[in-house]
Formats: C-alpha cells, structure tokens, sequence
C-alpha cells in the first residue's frame, strides 16, 4: 500500500509540473489550414500543422563560399507552400503561401517541356563537383511518373537552368506569411 501512495504521489507532481508549464507558454492565434482558398489577414501569423504527404514539388539551394541563397520551397498537392530560407535569401524563416491546382499543373508542364524527365540526375554528368559552388536541386512528384530528383552544381544543360528561374520567378509572385 506504501508503495501505491508513492507512486500516486509522483505521478501527481508529474502532472502538476507538466501543467505548470504548459500554463507558462505564451498564448498564439492558430489558423489551422483546411484548403489553398481560405482567407488570412495580412497581420496574422499562419501555423501549418505537420502535412501527412510527400510534396509534388520540392527545390533546395545549398550554400557556396559567397552569398548564394539558400533555402528549402514544398510545394503541396493541396496548394500549400512551405518556405525555409537560412541565408541570403528576402524571405528568412518559415513562411507558407497558397496556390491553385493550376499553378502546380503549370510548373509541371513546363518541367515537362524543358525535357525534366529525361535529365541526368546530378549535374556535372561526371560526378566531380566544384566545392565552392553551390547545389540546385528540383524534386517532382507525380502518380504517373512517381518521384523523379535532378541536382545541379554546374554544367547544367540551359533548359534546367530555365526551369530553375521559371520556378523561382513564380515563387517570388506567391503571398507569403511567416509561420511560427
């Protein structure tokens, strides 16, 4: 029975002290994201619960020994677009925006027609890398053709490079909001 009290006990402070600090954790507006369409104010500060599915667009840029940007872009089936910018980018942090299923569709047609599906994978083609530069790397993911990923440090052919700017010109179009 001593041994009941005890482990009663400590499972009381246990709580006690779980609920302390939950109570010291400052209060935040959360808009919980159900579909692309819904309408935030331009002062609110969005936070997008964890998304269950892989993105069907996904680009990164790693770091070189200047000011090259670096950042992370998931585009969503939903419409969701997560940002993560670290270094020499406008946008550092989180950020989300929205798109229409029509924005998704068009960067994939045009990914289509650069020939994306018919890239190597990792550019140069040889495999030896300049350690300076830095890596562009364009995932998409489809049912029709599944996940399909070309890297890009240097010697690129110009039609990735075009889908590169194509891709991060309609990005910079997007209405972004900081994510907490």
């Amino acid at each position: 029975m001593k041994i009941l009290n005890y482990c009663l006990a400590g499972t009381l402070i246990c709580c006690l002290a779980a609920c302390h600090r939950a109570m010291q954790q400052p209060a935040t507006t959360v808009i919980t994201v159900v579909e692309a369409t819904a309408p935030v104010r331009k002062d609110t500060v969005v936070v997008i619960p964890d998304l269950v599915h892989n993105p069907v667009l996904e680009m990164s840029k790693t770091p070189c020994f200047g000011s090259c940007p670096v950042f992370v872009v998931k585009v969503y089936a939903n419409g969701v677009v997560q940002w993560e910018g670290t270094k020499n980018v406008s946008r550092h942090g989180k950020f989300t925006a929205f798109v229409p299923a029509d924005w998704i569709a068009d960067v994939i047609k045009t990914a289509e027609n650069q020939g994306f599906y018919k890239m190597a994978h990792r550019y140069p083609a040889n495999g030896i890398a300049v350690p300076d530069l830095p890596q562009t790397t364009i995932t998409i993911s489809s049912q029709e053709r599944g996940q399909y990923s070309v890297a890009n440090a240097a010697d690129a052919p110009l039609s990735l490079l075009q889908l590169q700017r194509d891709i991060e010109e309609k990005l910079e179009t997007l209405d972004w909001r900081r994510v907490q």
